[in-house]
């Protein structure tokens, strides 16, 4: 729900210089697995085994080839913001060739990862990104490294994102019913109480087939305390009436909504339940098993920039004008808010906007509201939908001169990445613990 205030090692599959999640991306193509498998020991040569294979040109599954171990590395930020894997110099050799160049000894001190015991080693730790170089300077003191990088935070994320690839014929004041098929990344999240009562409680987004993003609002509040952590995660929906989604008609009709168990929740640790300013408002959700992408269940892109649209879009089942949940998914369009008529519109009330706090809506009836939180606030590009911010606070539904306030993606976005990744790291080794428990169960 929104709150409406009224003052009062990485499991990493080397594929050619990149680093994969095993369990969470698909099958790769390698057109040289012997090159590969080379290039890839110069990068990891600590804890990486592989059995013997022979060069194919065909699709080639690494995940049946390597295993490789989570000791190998964590994630880091670069100087640049490049999230990226913190390994030792020796095996980076975008920082390796400069490092005794006068002119690069500010950034590669700057990339210095680990313990700090550890960064008087000759073979210290960096953290090793595309760059050897300040990127904030001048082109022509900004070089990039002829080799490839040994990471690249791009392949974290889908590629394929933000895309409606069926359409046929809430809480969103002044909105419109969404057509079926339209924002399929959006998610309903289910709560399960100590009583073992189910109930939906916020929105939020997908990601990835394995990550949903939310309000961390949603999920540290006095509301959860009676509803319960999240459970799972429902994809797919429209009508929260009908058990499956038709057109007018029944002419056309959707798949089954997809439901799927929550298995880790990372609420931003600088978030405070206790302040209203509600500020670093976001949490992600790490599902048990990934979500099959269907025209009806996609994921969102996320926005790497701020910027100012002609118009924002929402989209969810909140409270519409008559003050009623909506069973169908809405939508609305929203003018972007000037951000500084905004921090000093709250000011009046006692809180704060801060610069990773965006504004949008102030038309009259036109909102997000109760039952929208957590759900994204999206700009289209013309081709794909980007996730710009997420549903946070507003002052009641609809005010006129009012806005919404958004948790800003782009500000969040390295954050994302790097819980994504550290997720995946661990990820291997939990279900191992897993598996053991409960072959030592059987054999008891």
């Amino acid at each position: 729900m929104k709150f409406v205030m009224c003052r009062y090692f990485i499991s990493l599959c080397f594929f050619c210089y990149s680093v994969i999640g095993l369990d969470s991306f698909p099958k790769y193509k390698c057109t040289d697995v012997s090159t590969c498998l080379k290039n890839s020991s110069e990068v990891a040569t600590e804890g990486f085994e592989s059995e013997s294979v022979t060069s194919s040109q065909e699709e080639y599954d690494l995940t049946k080839h390597l295993n490789l171990s989570l000791r190998f590395a964590t994630p880091c930020e670069t100087p640049n913001l490049e999230v990226t894997l913190c390994i030792k110099i020796s095996k980076c050799s975008t920082l390796d060739e400069v490092k005794n160049k006068k002119k690069y000894a500010d950034f590669v001190l700057a990339s210095k990862c680990g313990p700090n015991d550890e960064s008087k080693d000759e073979d210290y730790l960096v953290c090793c990104g595309k760059y050897n170089n300040f990127r904030n300077k001048s082109t022509d003191t900004t070089e990039r490294s002829k080799t490839k990088p040994i990471f690249d935070d791009s392949i974290i994320l889908p590629e394929n994102c933000g895309i409606q690839r069926q359409i046929i014929r809430g809480r969103i004041v002044g909105g419109s019913e969404a057509t079926l098929g339209e924002y399929p990344w959006m998610a309903r999240i289910i709560h399960k109480n100590i009583n073992g009562v189910k109930s939906f409680g916020c929105a939020g987004f997908l990601i990835h087939p394995k990550y949903v993003v939310t309000a961390a609002h949603c999920i540290h509040s006095k509301f959860t305390e009676i509803r319960g952590a999240p459970y799972s995660v429902l994809l797919g929906e429209h009508n929260t009436t009908s058990k499956i989604d038709c057109s007018p008609g029944g002419t056309f009709c959707a798949d089954p909504v997809q439901i799927s168990r929550v298995t880790k929740i990372i609420v931003h640790k600088n978030y405070d339940r206790s302040s209203n300013n509600h500020h670093n408002d976001i949490a992600l959700l790490y599902l048990n098993k990934a979500v099959k992408l269907t025209d009806f269940v996609q994921p969102i892109c996320l926005a790497s920039e701020e910027s100012i649209p002609k118009k924002y879009y929402m989209s969810g089942w909140g409270k519409t004008e008559t003050a009623e949940s909506s069973p169908v998914k809405m939508k609305v369009d929203l003018v972007a808010f000037d951000k500084v008529l905004c921090k000093n519109k709250f000011q009046m009330i006692d809180l704060e906007i801060s610069e990773s706090q965006l504004c949008a809506g102030g038309e009259k009836l036109k909102d997000s509201c109760n039952g929208d939180s957590g759900g994204p606030l999206m700009i289209f590009n013309g081709t794909h939908y980007f996730a710009s911010g997420l549903v946070s606070y507003g002052i009641g539904c609809g005010m006129k001169d009012w806005p919404g306030v958004y948790t800003s993606i782009p500000h969040y976005l390295n954050w994302i990445k790097i819980q994504m990744l550290d997720i995946n790291a661990k990820a291997p080794k939990l279900k191992k613990l897993k598996k053991d428990k409960k072959n030592k169960n059987k054999k008891t």
